[in-house]
């Protein structure tokens, strides 16, 4: 029993030491001011389900949005309440179309101009690259078409296929979820809920409960089978 017990609590024992030590000199280690950033782990904190982002690929970027702001490539570029409904590009530009509003920045991620309701055919519902450079917007009253400068608008007919979210890589998303204004997880909180056992609920903290006993039943059986070795008993069968 003391043999399996100890085969048990040792990979145990060994993570509570490693992170007891971390925790220690977190300051020292600079953890206590770097916060998590990969994606896997602020899933153990938060669910991406509660938080509404959007993330769009043009043209070898990621037109993203979270929570009120426009990111390109997981860097914050232009303010919008309203949750983009599109994301296309154009020679010059690159284009997020929201219901009331459509930004057009350029790939480094400069605003060039921001197109309100006065200047758009309609509400926006869908948003598409056309022909010659140029885009096409979805609205209640049919599809306009725009050219590449996006100057004016002109009736056109409505294509099959729309630009549509996708799943953008994990440093955009982990940005997407931090714009989202999730709490920032420094990496001594890591530390210290996963010493607890804390990270996994309360079957971690039971978990951690247990190997503290086992290892209290280890010092015992251990001292018992100590002091039954060297006693004079055995030392005379011996």
């Amino acid at each position: 029993m003391h043999r399996w017990l100890g085969l048990a609590a040792g990979a145990i024992l060994v993570l509570l030491a490693v992170t007891g030590v971390l925790i220690n000199h977190s300051p020292a280690l600079g953890l206590d001011s770097a916060n998590l950033r990969q994606t896997w782990l602020l899933s153990l904190y938060h669910s991406e389900a509660a938080v509404e982002t959007r993330a769009y690929r043009v043209d070898g970027h990621w037109l993203g949005w979270a929570n009120g702001t426009l990111a390109l490539d997981g860097e914050p570029v232009a303010e919008v309440e309203a949750a983009p409904v599109g994301a296309a590009a154009t020679e010059p530009v690159l284009l997020a179309a929201f219901p009331e509003t459509v930004v057009l920045l350029t790939r480094d991620g400069r605003v060039v101009e921001t197109l309100g309701t006065a200047a758009l055919p309609g509400e926006i519902t869908g948003l598409t690259a056309g022909e010659n450079g140029g885009v096409v917007v979805r609205t209640p009253d049919g599809c306009h078409t725009a050219g590449p400068g996006v100057v004016s608008w002109s009736p056109a007919g409505c294509p099959e296929t729309w630009s549509e979210p996708e799943r953008p890589p994990g440093t955009v998303r982990a940005a997407l979820m931090e714009l989202a204004d999730r709490p920032e997880i420094p990496w001594s909180r890591l530390l210290l809920d996963l010493h607890s056992g804390r990270l996994f609920g309360t079957v971690g903290v039971l978990v951690v409960d247990v190997v503290g006993l086992a290892a209290i039943a280890l010092a015992i059986t251990g001292l018992f089978n100590w002091l039954g070795a060297s006693s004079p008993k055995r030392r005379r069968r011996g």
